[in-house]
């Protein structure tokens, strides 16, 4: 009877395969991938992007004020049939100011007004709404896109999604970089 002949090289290959898996599969495990800030949807929707929200703040001796602009964000139809123009939907958006710590909302644009997207041309929104919330605290913008048939008659998809970038301008209007969320820096 022979006994198995250990190849130390094999063994220690396999340890270090082990532990590159392992560190893999633990950064894939932590990376945000680009699509989570949508945290709900349902039918069909197209491409789209959601903007960055402009974050001031001014500061007066004990007290200050947080100015957050919220563009509209740049939707597509969905993309049916192959062909760029060939598909169109009613399209659009309600903005919500959320307080990051408790989830409550705070502010709400109301609808927007309707705007016809093709799949190769996006809607056309005009304008930004701007909320000044307590500029101690800290928020996030939430969208609401919807698309609907042509003629606006029958809803095709939604989807809710987290802005998740907020460039930050302090008093001095000196940029501070991008944050995930729009509250004072100092």
């Amino acid at each position: 009877m022979t006994t198995p002949r250990r190849h130390p090289v094999r063994q220690q290959l396999a340890r270090l395969l082990a532990a590159v898996a392992l560190v893999v599969a633990a950064v894939l495990a932590t990376v945000t991938p680009a699509s989570a800030a949508i945290y709900d949807g349902r039918g069909t929707f197209g491409a789209y992007v959601a903007p960055q929200i402009d974050c001031r703040h001014k500061i007066w001796v004990a007290t200050g004020v947080l100015q957050m602009t919220i563009p509209a964000p740049t939707v597509y139809a969905h993309n049916y049939r192959a062909g760029a123009g060939n598909d169109g939907a009613y399209i659009r958006y309600a903005a919500y100011v959320v307080d990051a710590w408790t989830g409550g909302v705070l502010y709400r644009t109301g609808w927007s007004g309707w705007s016809y997207a093709y799949d190769n041309r996006a809607a056309a929104f005009s304008g930004a709404a701007t909320y000044s919330p307590d500029w101690r605290g800290n928020y996030v913008v939430d969208y609401r896109i919807e698309w609907w048939a042509p003629g606006g008659t029958a809803p095709l998809g939604w989807v809710a999604h987290r802005a998740d970038r907020y460039p930050y301008a302090d008093v001095y209007t000196i940029a501070r970089g991008v944050f995930s969320s729009c509250y004072k820096v100092y």
